[in-house]
């Protein structure tokens, strides 16, 4: 099996347990980690602490580290709004690519690593939650008619406690818009978004969005929503309402509320992700379990490199980012607005 050497782009967020994830599958291995010279100093201290980690050079030069032979993929995860940047360059230098969410900030960043990622026909995915052991029951039993056709959907996705409370290395990081690209629906809403896009395989057209500040200082101070909901209308008449964002609730079992409720022509399907189970209102009624949704960052890091060793394209691509990208887009400008915003076609090759 040929090895496949990773570099780390950024070590900030969730990039410890992704890599965690990367460093356990045969025939990887971390090579180096990477970033920019100007950034903060904190950012250095954590990403050289991951270099000594894994024994590797950190090294302050991106274009250096991805002209090395031995770099074949790339883990982004930096600050959201430069995840654009590292990927797009990553892309130039012919490199495959892992992001993290959002996948990019804006839809003209989308578009551009498109052409990059086009260009180079390389590969590159980023994270969601599709691989949910509930999730993916719920689809094989839409796919199987259990309750019809969906006609409507209600998510939930509202984590609970502070970004004060130490997910993350610097709250910043969530709540500055110059890092972050925006508040909670940024941080959040493109889970829900491509969860309602996988299920029903419509995309959505029309964005309706209510949001404010409601329960913390931080994104009062920088002016972000920490929770509001999305009403979202999507081909073929579907409709569905999202919650979504971060709430107060200290020493909550499963750390959020992620529940789903489908209602189809034939019946009610509901996801409860927080148990996890799988519930059918449906002739006949059914009822699964499943394990903790922890688990899904396993299977999609397995099939991100399955798929660069295949060259075959991931469950999630840039093109569904930028889709995903457009229904945020679409959310902070009803927010803006408070009028209905429509979400306009892909326009991306």
């Amino acid at each position: 099996m040929k090895c496949l050497g990773l570099l780390l782009l950024g070590c900030v967020r969730h990039q410890r347990l992704y890599t965690e994830h990367f460093a356990s599958l045969p025939g990887v291995r971390i090579v180096a980690v990477a970033d920019e010279p100007d950034i903060p100093a904190w950012m250095h201290e954590v990403n050289q602490e991951f270099a000594d980690r894994y024994a590797v050079p950190y090294l302050r030069d991106v274009a250096a580290a991805l002209q090395r032979p031995d770099v074949a993929m790339v883990s982004v995860c930096s600050e959201p709004t430069r995840h654009a940047s590292l990927a797009t360059q990553a892309a130039h230098a012919g490199k495959h690519i892992w992001v993290d969410k959002p996948m990019v900030t804006t839809v003209a960043d989308a578009d551009t690593l498109i052409a990059a990622v086009d260009a180079a026909a390389v590969k590159l995915s980023y994270v969601h939650r599709l691989y949910s052991p509930a999730l993916q029951d719920a689809r094989r039993r839409l796919d199987r008619g259990e309750i019809g056709l969906p006609q409507a959907l209600h998510l939930s996705f509202v984590s609970t406690g502070s970004v004060t409370s130490g997910a993350v290395e610097d709250f910043q990081l969530v709540v500055d818009p110059g890092l972050s690209g925006g508040g909670e629906f940024m941080n959040f809403l493109g889970y829900p978004v491509d969860t309602v896009r996988y299920l029903t395989g419509q995309e959505v057209t029309r964005v309706y969005a209510s949001a404010g500040t409601y329960f913390f200082a931080p994104h009062r101070e920088h002016g972000v929503e920490d929770f509001g909901m999305v009403f979202l209308t999507l081909e073929k008449g579907i409709i569905a309402t999202i919650v979504v964002g971060r709430s107060p609730t200290p020493n909550h079992p499963t750390g959020g509320d992620y529940t789903l409720r489908l209602h189809g022509t034939a019946g009610t399907l509901i996801v409860d992700e927080n148990h996890p189970v799988v519930t059918i209102h449906a002739e006949p009624p059914a009822r699964s379990a499943h394990s903790l949704s922890e688990a899904i960052i396993a299977p999609l890091v397995e099939e991100f490199v399955a798929r660069v060793r295949e060259d075959r394209q991931p469950l999630r691509t840039m093109r569904d980012g930028r889709v995903v990208i457009g229904v945020i887009e679409a959310a902070y400008r009803s927010l803006a607005s408070g009028q209905v915003e429509l979400v306009p076609r892909s326009e991306a090759p």
